[in-house]
């Protein structure tokens, strides 16, 4: 949440974040898996090397790997 949203009285925070959002609940869900020693690789990066990423690096991680949902635009034409 946003100090704007807090003093807003927002419950939850905007739908246009929601990406931002959880980016960052999955790179604390990585960071806290390294912590107890729990962490797997993904892809091309395996668990040793995901251990020596800093925060920067885990949220660079989690972006490029989350679905992207780009659909193409599909117009129905009648004849």
């Amino acid at each position: 949440m946003t100090e704007d949203e807090v003093h807003e009285g927002i419950i939850y925070p905007s739908i246009s974040r929601i990406r931002d959002i959880t980016k960052e609940i999955a790179a604390a869900v990585i960071m806290e898996a390294i912590e107890e020693d729990l962490v797997a690789g993904y892809r091309d990066v395996d668990a040793r090397e995901l251990q020596k990423f800093n925060k920067e690096q885990i949220l660079e991680f989690v972006k490029n790997n989350m679905w992207d949902p780009d659909y193409p635009t599909v117009v129905y034409h009648q004849d």
